[in-house]
């Protein structure tokens, strides 16, 4: 039996990563699975140009800052794998519509990029970044890193956007009440 405070969590990690993926049921696979099936259905991307890479980082270097949905709408192909750890969709307007909430919200997010790591037509951006929410009244700051996987169509297009990171870290922990029960359960674990 659960401790009550894992068991709250699980129901609420659940809950929101379920809700925020906007998954429903087992119409959607794991990110896991949807990860590895996109790298076979992207298997044929382009090879990465360096003008494509560098309109990239200046967007993700800029997220949350006015424009950058529309710069998502723009980098991003109709065809595309997406997943962030806060959704995981092949919409493209699910995407514009993540970042436009971003902007929206006036949270204010500074990515550094700290290496790039080119191997065929795949490439990977190893990333810190410092967000600043207010989830309830006081504004929270949460520092984390992460990898960010990307492939290129012929038209210069990402088609694939896969990132590697700790949403606990960076997010989920910095919630009231949700932060302590991630807390709680990381002493847990460790001891």
């Amino acid at each position: 039996m659960h401790h009550p405070l894992v068991t709250t969590f699980l129901i609420i990690f659940a809950c929101s990563t379920t809700a925020c993926a906007g998954r429903s049921g087992s119409e959607n696979p794991s990110y896991p699975a949807a990860y590895r099936a996109a790298l076979v259905e992207t298997e044929q991307s382009a090879p990465v140009r360096n003008r494509d890479l560098e309109l990239f980082i200046k967007f993700l270097e800029s997220i949350g800052t006015p424009g950058s949905a529309k710069a998502a709408s723009e980098l991003y192909s109709e065809n595309i794998h997406f997943s962030d750890a806060l959704i995981l969709t092949k919409d493209k307007q699910v995407i514009v519509k993540h970042f436009s909430d971003l902007e929206a919200a006036g949270n204010k997010v500074k990515v550094t990029m700290h290496q790039r790591i080119l191997s065929g037509n795949d490439i990977f951006l190893v990333w810190s970044m410092e967000a600043r929410f207010t989830p309830i009244r006081r504004e929270m700051i949460s520092d984390s890193l992460g990898v960010t996987h990307l492939r290129f169509d012929r038209n210069g297009k990402v088609i694939l956007h896969q990132d590697f990171w700790d949403s606990t870290e960076g997010f989920f922990r910095h919630i009231p009440v949700l932060g302590s029960v991630v807390n709680s359960v990381r002493r847990r674990v460790a001891n």
